[in-house]
């Protein structure tokens, strides 16, 4: 009988197997720490992080794991990030307070910016870990992963304050209108909860919507409408699978 090695540790190098990338992609680069982790059942990986100043002059860190693909890190850890962080500070903190893009904060109103290459826009390993060609990290901007990298940014905002949700609404359709255009996004999907409402029903105030830059229209459909026409399920369709291929509503105000 054979038994596994107890405590088996990936000792894949990511630093030197992809060295020439990691220079590329992050420029000068400061290891500020290397460590093992358990990844699983006696099974361990090996993690660095990486310190690197951006060209804009912005200090980041970066982490990376040999027991995840570099290319999934580069994009989730790296650019989806700086795309993320880009637009709370630069534009969408203009509309909501910082302490409601935090997730856990306890404010009665929660904003959520979703990202990424999903799907059919998903980027090939190779062509994200190219050292000559390849994402960026210490230059790319938001424009570029929406144009270039299959990003599509889509938003959501989930309230408890019955009282304003309808203010909360219009902040939420200016932000959506000024981040199509600081992105030069064509589409932006939207989906507002209010968590309770007794009069109107809440299933008559939420929706989900669609931002339309070249006709400068929403359409949406709230709730009872989309169960109506699509049944429950719909409405909790991952906003980046929604599209105008798949949604038809009404023109918001």
């Amino acid at each position: 009988m054979i038994f596994p090695l107890l405590g088996c540790t990936n000792r894949t190098d990511y630093l030197r197997r992809y060295a020439d990338f990691l220079r590329y992609s992050l420029g000068d680069f400061t290891v500020l720490e290397r460590r093992t982790r358990n990844a699983g059942v006696l099974y361990r990986s090996r993690v660095w992080e990486l310190q690197f100043t951006r060209q804009n002059g912005e200090e980041r860190v970066f982490v990376i794991d040999n027991a995840q693909p570099l290319a999934a890190s580069v994009i989730w850890g790296g650019a989806y990030r700086i795309f993320r962080d880009a637009l709370k500070n630069k534009v969408a903190a203009n509309y909501f307070m910082l302490e409601e893009f935090q997730q856990n904060s306890g404010a009665l109103t929660r904003v959520s910016l979703w990202a990424g290459p999903l799907g059919e826009r998903r980027p090939d390993s190779a062509r994200v870990l190219d050292p000559q060609k390849g994402l960026q990290l210490y230059s790319v901007t938001p424009q570029e992963l929406v144009a270039n990298w299959g990003f599509n940014l889509s938003i959501e905002v989930r309230t408890q304050d019955q009282e304003n949700h309808t203010n909360i609404i219009e902040r939420l359709k200016a932000m959506t209108w000024t981040l199509s255009a600081y992105l030069e996004q064509d589409e932006i999907v939207i989906r507002f909860i209010l968590s309770h409402s007794d009069e109107p029903p809440a299933e008559d105030i939420n929706f989900i919507g669609i931002y339309n830059r070249q006709t400068d229209k929403f359409i949406t459909q709230t709730f009872r409408e989309i169960t109506e026409k699509r049944g429950a399920n719909f409405v909790r369709t991952p906003l980046w699978q929604i599209s105008t291929h798949l949604f038809q509503g009404k023109e918001m105000d």
